[in-house]
């Protein structure tokens, strides 16, 4: 189940902020760790 989560989180992350993921929550936990892998790579540094 953990490689349908992550694919599926994979590609939803493409929509961006125009989707959002009610459930499952495995996919909603994937999502989130996707974001913060992009932020700390990629976000402004203060």
């Amino acid at each position: 189940m953990a490689h349908l989560s992550l694919s599926t989180a994979e590609q939803l992350a493409g929509w961006g902020a125009a989707v959002e993921v009610i459930e499952p929550e495995t996919v909603r936990r994937e999502l989130a760790r996707l974001g913060s892998g992009l932020v700390e790579r990629y976000g402004v540094k203060r």
